[in-house]
């Protein structure tokens, strides 16, 4: 997403300049232009380091956005944990969790507490994340309601609407 971002201002960027811009690593950056040309994102210049933004791209099949609401995969650390959870670990998974409550919020906008429970738990991914407790849902879904994102609906008193 970075590297598109820069394709903002500018049809043809240089890699230094892509690298300078970003902050990212040659090897990473290359790693990422060289998904963004597989896919015909970018075409690679004449110049081996200049990459131009493919004019004619099209999504397959008609699509016409890209889906960003599909679930978040993590990259799962090889040392096993003998020292139990961490209290970064705790922050982690209740920021994990409230982020994929805003994404359920986001594309529901109006749904029961129950709802947001079970559409939360379709969503996490990854060996890192059990299923969140229920109490954890609704941890997250009173600190979003006190951080005005989302409000219980009048007249409700498990239904909760997203405030964009």
């Amino acid at each position: 997403m970075a590297v598109l971002l820069q394709y903002n201002e500018e049809d043809s960027m240089m890699l230094e300049d892509l690298i300078e811009a970003t902050g990212i690593e040659r090897e990473d950056m290359l790693s990422a232009i060289s998904v963004l040309v597989k896919a015909k994102i970018l075409v690679q210049g004449a110049d081996e380091e200049v990459y131009d933004l493919n004019p004619n791209f099209k999504l397959p099949n008609g699509i016409r956005r890209i889906n960003l609401l599909r679930p978040v995969k993590l990259k799962v650390s090889s040392k096993p944990d003998h020292e139990g959870p961490k209290p970064s670990d705790f922050f982690e998974r209740r920021h994990y969790i409230r982020t994929v409550i805003r994404r359920v919020m986001k594309r529901h906008t109006t749904l029961t507490r129950n709802k947001i429970i079970h559409e939360t738990n379709q969503l996490i991914v990854g060996p890192l994340w059990e299923k969140a407790q229920p109490h954890e849902v609704s941890a997250a879904i009173d600190l979003a309601i006190n951080e005005d994102e989302m409000e219980l609906v009048p007249g409700s008193t498990d239904t909760f609407k997203f405030i964009p």
